[in-house]
């Protein structure tokens, strides 16, 4: 395809989620780090917005120029460049270290547009590239003295094989979860799920309701709880009540003991549950977790969706890390 024929048709499909027309170098950088920022894309520089191509000069300066604006960017963006008779395409891949910003803002591509992100879509953009970890901030306003569970720590320390009269301070630092900060210990979230009393207080929607059903409406509850408390606590409560409602049936093997076997084995559904309690994005604040059985099925749901940079058609297949506890 000739280059006069390729812009033909560039200029036919118009500007759109991965193509933007420039007439000059103005105003250039919000569109890469758009570009950067969603799926990439490319930037036509020497076309008006309406289509029309009015021309560039390609020479070293006018390269020069716009190598600085990516480089300009925070962080820097790497780009190509492509030269389309007296059109310059900028191809701007997508970027592996979101958020990207220019001296105006953060943007992002939506469609045609390059729409600049306000306060909470910055964050929420930052959370969703793992950027900001929910189980690595710190949560200054909790007294470590009062709020730790001794006994959950020094249960710690026996499986662990550590000194039971390890200090708080000194296990918690070392493990990464907490800090000292003069006389006080600043605590993390992780460390507030793991080893305060009642983190609920703090994090009300992180619990697992499990609740039994006679069939498949949900009209009618049999059994129903809210597993509170610590991460284990949550996981041990919610495990008793599966283990509780499961049908068992029992299996004797030449005239040997019998043996129970569960509908579901326990291996199965504890794994289920403990992805369920780890891999939850702890930053959805108005879901928890919930554990419905069901007469044929049980049903194990977590809020959040799939991670940062997995497809649905690549679920199974890699491992991408949650970024939460």
């Amino acid at each position: 395809m000739s280059k006069s024929d390729f812009l033909r048709i560039v200029c036919a499909e118009g500007e759109g989620q991965k193509i933007e027309f420039k007439a000059k170098i103005t105003a250039l950088a919000k569109e890469i780090v758009a570009f950067a920022n969603a799926s990439g894309g490319s930037v036509f520089l020497g076309i008006s917005d309406d289509g029309k191509i009015v021309g560039v000069d390609d020479s070293n300066r006018l390269r020069s120029q716009i190598q600085d604006v990516a480089n300009g960017c925070d962080p820097r963006i790497d780009i190509r460049l492509m030269p389309r008779s007296n059109v310059v395409e900028i191809i701007v891949p997508e970027g592996t270290d979101k958020p990207y910003r220019c001296k105006d803002g953060f943007f992002l591509r939506i469609g045609p547009n390059s729409q600049q992100l306000n306060r909470d879509e910055i964050l929420r953009f930052a959370i969703k590239s793992n950027k900001v970890r929910f189980d690595e901030q710190f949560e200054p306003a909790i007294d470590a003295g009062k709020l730790l569970d001794n006994d959950r720590l020094h249960a710690f320390c026996r499986h662990k094989g550590l000194p039971v009269k390890t200090l708080p301070g000194d296990l918690l630092t070392n493990m990464g979860i907490a800090q000292k900060q003069q006389k006080h210990l600043l605590l993390t979230r992780a460390a507030v799920l793991f080893f305060c009393r009642e983190p609920q207080r703090f994090f009300p929607e992180a619990f697992v309701t499990c609740a039994l059903y006679a069939d498949d409406t949900r009209a009618t509850i049999l059994d129903r709880i809210d597993a509170k408390g610590t991460m284990e606590e949550q996981f041990e409560r919610a495990v008793g009540f599966i283990r509780r409602n499961l049908r068992v049936s029992y299996k004797i093997e030449q005239a040997g003991a019998r043996e129970e076997v569960q509908e579901i084995p326990e291996a199965v559904f504890r794994e289920a549950l403990l992805n369920a309690l780890t891999h939850r994005d702890y930053f959805a604040d108005r879901e928890h977790i919930f554990v419905h059985m069901h007469p044929s099925r049980m049903v194990i749901t977590s809020p959040g969706g799939l991670p940062h940079g997995l497809t649905l058609e690549e679920l199974g297949t890699r491992s991408v890390p949650r970024a939460t506890a």
